[in-house]
């Protein structure tokens, strides 16, 4: 007998313009294949979560909420921001604003 496999990355449709399944069809799949348990990701929203758990619960997979996000560093881009200035103008003193 083969170990189940637990796909803890998936993403629906409410991942924008990365994930075309829609949750219904995504636990289906998940259901016809034994799966034990099935990891929603989405990206940078958890639109679908109560969804996804519902119906997860009801076909008797296990739900794993995720979250795929992405960050801004704002520090480092003040300091890029400060050397892209100090080139463009030729000099090495601080720039009148850094904003």
């Amino acid at each position: 007998m083969t170990e189940p496999i637990i796909h803890l990355r998936a993403q629906s449709a409410y991942s924008l313009l990365e994930g075309a399944i829609k949750l219904p069809r995504l636990v289906e799949l998940a259901h016809g294949n034994d799966m034990p348990a099935l990891g929603l990701a989405d990206r940078n929203g958890m639109f679908g979560a109560l969804e996804f758990s519902e119906k997860a619960a009801a076909a008797g997979i296990q739900p794993i909420i995720g979250l795929l996000t992405g960050f801004r560093y704002e520090e480092r881009e003040r300091a890029e921001r400060y050397q892209r200035q100090k080139t463009d103008h030729g000099r090495t003193g601080t720039p009148a604003s850094l904003v």
